[in-house]
């Protein structure tokens, strides 16, 4: 699938209301006359390499107003992309959760934050946030599981409203948005690492309920996300997207996949089904095994061997009592072992 491609260079261009997608979560959006960087990656995470060159010369992001962090997950939270971010914009804003605040004004003291609790809003003149709720969990290290607070955002400006899941799985505080923004543009929503179900379900949304979760807000134009950067699952990297298109087109809802895309708060169906795949993230289909629902025999053999792995960093981390790193790397690799297990044995 041929499209044009956008490598930005340069900010030069872009003039009013735009929204870009970076890659998996991260997305430069201006509005009202502010400008906003949403979950900034650049590069590859711990253990996880970056699937997708990032678009974009992260020199050009200047004047940042704002940078907004969906919770402290490595693949959201990456500690050298905020400090080259902060660099260029040491009069930028952070918002975010409760607690994630506390972890990044540790690493930049002279940073200005502002966290949230979930419905909490803060407001700047005519633009307004509101850090809402998900359906996720927060870990960093290995003591530290539910500390922070993770959640979404509503950015309200110049007569738009625009919704950011961060990582979430299905739940009903998507149908309880109307009451209170009952004019949503745009909704950006993760559509990837939703494989298995049985494992991933509570936590990630997969592209057919992002669909109905944005029909739910009702939502004008849907923005998938959270695809084709990160290898964190076990569907193959570039299945989310044509998932999520075949299952938009048969509800006849519209969409984007979006690099940049001009905002407007008057969006009409007819110019929303828009393919702007960049080349840096397009591939040809992988044939691998998928796994929807997991028989009952493999779940006892990936919990057995997490819970096993799990133990190992107990002691670790707790009796023998070695520096944190060594617990961390025991807990990575309890993830990746688990995986390989489902791969070798649940496979169809």
């Amino acid at each position: 699938m041929e499209s044009e491609v956008h490598f930005l260079r340069s900010l030069d261009a872009v003039v009013g209301n735009t929204l870009i997608w970076l890659g998996h979560n991260s997305f430069f959006l201006q509005v009202g006359g502010k400008r906003f960087m949403i979950d900034p990656v650049y590069g590859s995470i711990p253990f996880v390499k970056r699937r997708s060159q990032f678009p974009a010369n992260p020199s050009i992001f200047t004047n940042i107003d704002y940078l907004l962090i969906s919770h402290d997950h490595f693949d959201h939270l990456d500690k050298p992309s905020v400090a080259r971010l902060f660099a260029d914009n040491p009069q930028m804003k952070l918002f975010c959760g409760i607690g994630t605040g506390a972890l990044i004004k540790s690493w930049f003291p002279t940073m200005e934050v502002i966290e949230a609790a979930w419905y909490q809003q803060h407001r700047d003149g005519d633009l307004r946030l509101t850090f809402l709720p998900a359906k996720h969990w927060s870990k960093r290290g290995v003591n530290d599981g539910g500390e922070r607070l993770w959640g979404a955002f509503m950015i309200e400006a110049d007569g738009i409203t625009i919704y950011n899941s961060g990582d979430t799985g299905y739940a009903r505080h998507f149908s309880e948005l109307p009451e209170l923004f009952p004019h949503i543009d745009y909704c950006m929503i993760g559509i990837g690492a939703y494989k298995p179900r049985w494992f991933m379900k509570p936590n990630h949304i997969s592209p057919y309920d992002a669909l109905t979760a944005s029909t739910d807000m009702n939502a004008r134009i849907t923005v998938p996300m959270h695809y084709g950067t990160f290898d964190l699952s076990d569907e193959p990297l570039f299945d989310p997207p044509h998932v999520f298109a075949a299952e938009a087109r048969k509800r006849d809802m519209p969409f984007y996949f979006l690099n940049w895309e001009k905002l407007s708060s008057s969006v009409t169906s007819a110019n929303a089904e828009k393919f702007l795949f960049s080349r840096f993230f397009r591939c040809y289909y992988q044939i691998i095994f998928g796994y929807d629902d997991g028989p009952l025999g493999c779940r006892v053999i990936v919990y057995a061997g997490y819970f096993a792995f799990c133990g190992k960093v107990y002691i670790i981390s707790h009796v023998i009592k070695t520096v944190n790193f060594y617990s961390i790397v025991f807990e990575q690799v309890t993830y990746s072992i688990c995986i390989v297990i489902l791969r070798c044995f649940c496979s169809e």
